[in-house]
C-alpha cells in the first residue's frame, strides 16, 4: 500500500519505517536502527539488481523489530478487561 503525504507527495519507506517504529516505541533499538538502514538503502536503490535480497532483510528486521508490538498489545488488552471485570463486578 502507496502512504501519501499532504499534497499527495509518496511516501518514502524511510519515512513510514520511522513512524511505524516511533509508533511502537521502538525507532532507538538496534533492531529499529537496522531497519531504518535497510529502508535506507531500498528508498536509494536505482536498480533492480539486488533490490529482492534488500527487500528480504528489510522485512525480517522489522519483523524481528516489531515481534512483541503485538503482545503488548494483547497484554493491554487483558488488563483492560481485567479492570472493566473489577469495575463491572464481574
Amino acid at each position: 500500500m502507496v502512504q501519501l503525504h499532504a499534497g499527495g507527495a509518496v511516501a518514502s519507506v524511510v519515512a513510514s519505517t520511522r513512524a511505524a517504529l516511533s509508533e511502537a516505541g521502538r525507532r532507538d533499538t538496534y533492531l529499529g536502527q537496522a531497519a531504518l538502514a535497510a529502508a535506507e538503502r531500498l528508498d536509494g536503490a536505482r536498480a533492480v539488481n539486488g533490490y529482492a535480497a534488500v527487500l528480504k532483510e528489510y522485512r525480517d528486521t522489522m519483523r524481528e523489530a516489531m515481534a512483541d508490538v503485538e503482545q503488548h498489545a494483547d497484554t493491554a488488552d487483558e488488563l483492560r478487561a481485567a479492570a472493566l471485570r473489577v469495575i463491572g463486578g464481574a
